[in-house]
């Protein structure tokens, strides 16, 4: 292989940078899919002291070619990126709009419990007449309410016409 030496390859092998990128991006991965700000935050932080270590530790081996290829220049949609700068600039974006956050998370609590005491009361509501039903609701904050109580097994939807039925989880 031209412009690749033994020395290149041992990172691909050692078990310590395998352990140290998985805890890392797992904890990023479940940071994207909680929806408590609290949570994500945590995970984010836990990610970056995963990276940090992962970082450290591929210089202290000598290993700057692969952390270089891997993890500060990955490779994505929108081009190269350093994999812990775009972390750490999503924890600062989420800490700087966490009163915003914290609010909303509030408001899709208050509309969580509301839609599933509808649901539990009318099996089989129709999900396109929740709007007129809870008054003074953002329609983007009811779907994405409706879009998690569903991932998480709250409520069930069943495609009916246009719109969808809602059933609670236990009614399948």
């Amino acid at each position: 292989m031209a412009g690749f030496s033994a020395k290149d390859l041992e990172p691909y092998g050692d078990p310590r940078i395998k352990e140290l990128e998985k805890n890392m991006t797992d904890c990023y991965t479940l940071a994207m899919e909680v929806s408590n700000i609290d949570a994500q935050i945590d995970l984010l932080k836990e990610s970056i002291q995963h990276g940090e270590q992962l970082y450290e530790y591929c210089k202290a081996k000598g290993y700057t070619k692969y952390l270089r290829e891997m993890w500060i220049r990955c490779r994505g949609r929108n081009g190269c990126f350093d994999y812990l700068k775009r972390t750490k600039a999503e924890l600062r974006d989420l800490l700087k709009e966490y009163e915003e956050i914290k609010a909303l998370e509030a408001a899709r609590k208050e509309i969580s419990e509301a839609i599933i005491k509808l649901v539990k009361d009318n099996p089989g509501i129709s999900q396109k007449d929740l709007p007129d039903i809870l008054p003074g609701t953002d329609k983007e904050l009811l779907r994405d309410t409706i879009y998690y109580l569903v991932k998480n097994n709250h409520v069930h939807q069943e495609k009916r016409g246009r719109s969808y039925a809602l059933f609670p989880s236990q009614e399948r």
